[in-house]
């Protein structure tokens, strides 16, 4: 009997080429539309959260209903222009982070899967190196590596 698997998929070849080239095109939309900040730009930038939005959409409609305080050098336009950008990529922002949280948990969980039963293996090679067996030495002495520097752990004794 094999350990409890819960996830057992293989995305085809056809389907990665599939999102790869439509992650592609939508960068190459996308493109045309964003811009490259660096983070330190973002950070100072980065404050339109749900408060200034309500404060940004208050503006736009007293501004059109009582246009006598808009600015001479501000456009109305341009206000609205840039506050519709910020829903249509927050709405964008929104599936994006659902589809990269998906991906995250699916390799998440695929890494952990497949590590667990790696050192199944590793356990195993590692008992047949204790007894000798030749091939068991040459595949352990690759395997190695992922434990270095961790140390023996320290055996918890059971409480009474």
């Amino acid at each position: 009997m094999g350990l409890e698997n819960q996830i057992s998929v293989r995305i085809s070849d056809e389907d990665m080429i599939l999102l790869h080239e439509y992650l592609s095109k939508s960068t190459e939309i996308l493109h045309k539309y964003t811009v490259e900040m660096s983070a330190k730009d973002r950070q100072r930038k980065d404050k339109f959260g749900d408060k200034a939005s309500l404060y940004v959409s208050k503006c736009i409609a007293f501004a059109k209903t009582n246009p006598e305080f808009i600015p001479g050098f501000m456009e109305l336009e341009e206000l609205e222009k840039d506050y519709d950008l910020t829903k249509q990529m927050r709405s964008l922002i929104i599936k994006v982070m659902q589809i990269r949280d998906s991906l995250t948990a699916t390799r998440a969980l695929a890494g952990f899967e497949a590590n667990r039963q790696g050192n199944l293996y590793y356990k195993t090679v590692k008992s047949a190196m204790k007894m000798g067996i030749t091939n068991a030495i040459t595949i352990y002495n690759e395997l190695k590596f992922r434990f270095a520097g961790m140390g023996k752990r320290a055996k918890t004794k059971p409480q009474s």
